[in-house]
């Protein structure tokens, strides 16, 4: 009896935080980056905690944690790159869950983070993946994107080479 409210506790919480999560990108834009905005995502934050800790195991918790620490990444500004580092954490535990591994949103969102941490390489194997497992995201298009870019500094860095010769 204990494990099965166990379960419920945690799953009531998983949706908590899900509901938390998904009324924050709804009223995104009936707000301009106010405390309350932030209040929101704090809240996620905490609801997806909660989940964790009854369950550590559980793929979904950590997946709805980091995007709560993501989504918090761009409420306060973008600027802070480290702020990201949870997020990261999040979704590789969120990967460990073998329910996960068929969630393309998980390999979009972990790529996506991974690209402002200007880890191109594994940004782009997450991309690769989501873009397998829904070729309805736009993870096509940012795998494009990135070739490009490091296609450009690739060719900025010969052009400097020729220009500063060590």
């Amino acid at each position: 009896m204990e494990i099965i409210l166990a379960v419920v506790a945690q799953n009531l919480l998983s949706q908590r935080c899900s509901e938390s999560i998904d009324a924050l990108i709804v009223n995104y834009d009936d707000h301009d980056g106010t405390d309350n905005q932030v209040q929101m995502v704090e809240d996620s934050i905490r609801h997806a905690k909660e989940a964790i800790a009854l369950d550590v195991k559980d793929g979904n918790s950590w997946y709805n944690l980091g995007n709560a620490c993501l989504t918090r990444f761009f409420v306060t500004g973008a600027c802070d790159h480290t702020k990201l580092l949870p997020s990261l954490k999040a979704y590789q535990n969120a990967e460990k869950d073998e329910s996960m591994k068929s969630n393309p949103d998980l390999y979009f969102n972990s790529a996506t983070v991974n690209k402002y941490l200007e880890n191109y390489e594994r940004a782009l194997t997450g991309f690769q993946a989501a873009a397998l497992k829904d070729p309805g995201l736009n993870a096509s298009e940012e795998v494009e994107k990135m070739v490009s870019l490091l296609d450009k500094l690739a060719n900025c860095s010969k052009v400097l080479q020729i220009l500063n010769p060590l």
